[in-house]
């Protein structure tokens, strides 16, 4: 039987730990993809690192769980933040156009060749209400078989910030 453990998302060291972890998923990831595949995940990581409002993107699905096949799409879950400096009138426009944007960069990916992507673009309060929910989900799918494109630690500061109890 398969043992659980408990982690402290509340402590700096583990954090650090999950980063570094996460970092090396990434890497294995990205070492074992060839092609077109290999040219869309790191053109998707180059585009959409500069964009400061986006918090983390998540790769899961069967491309994570490495059961993907010829015919599978890439599953990606994006969490954002709008700046909170903005005027509500703006704050409200922004918040369509940053979907919009992430939108925009996958698509690009995929009229290059590469597998479609099916997006779910999401705020923080928005996964974080996910994550909380008692019901299966994209964020929980995604929590229990993901590889993070970005967001190494941004997205386990997000999780620790539900107050959500990690068990593997």
């Amino acid at each position: 039987m398969a043992s659980q453990i408990t982690l402290s998302l509340g402590s700096e060291k583990t954090l650090s730990v999950l980063s570094l972890i996460e970092a090396k998923k990434l890497e294995k990831f990205l070492n074992g993809l060839k092609g077109v595949l290999f040219t869309s995940i790191n053109e998707i990581i180059k585009d959409i690192a500069p964009l400061s409002e986006i918090r983390c993107v998540v790769l899961f699905g069967s491309y994570a769980k490495g059961t993907q096949t010829k015919a599978s799409d890439i599953d990606i879950l994006v969490v954002y933040e709008p700046p909170s400096f903005l005027a509500p009138d703006l704050l409200a426009l922004y918040t369509e156009e940053i979907p919009k944007s992430v939108r925009g960069i996958l698509k690009r990916s995929e009229l290059k060749g590469g597998p479609k992507i099916h997006p779910f673009i999401v705020t923080g309060a928005d996964h974080a209400d996910m994550i909380l929910n008692k019901e299966i989900n994209v964020a929980k799918e995604a929590l229990s078989h993901h590889v993070l494109l970005k967001g190494l630690s941004e997205y386990w500061r997000e999780i620790a910030g539900c107050g959500h109890a990690v068990k593997n």
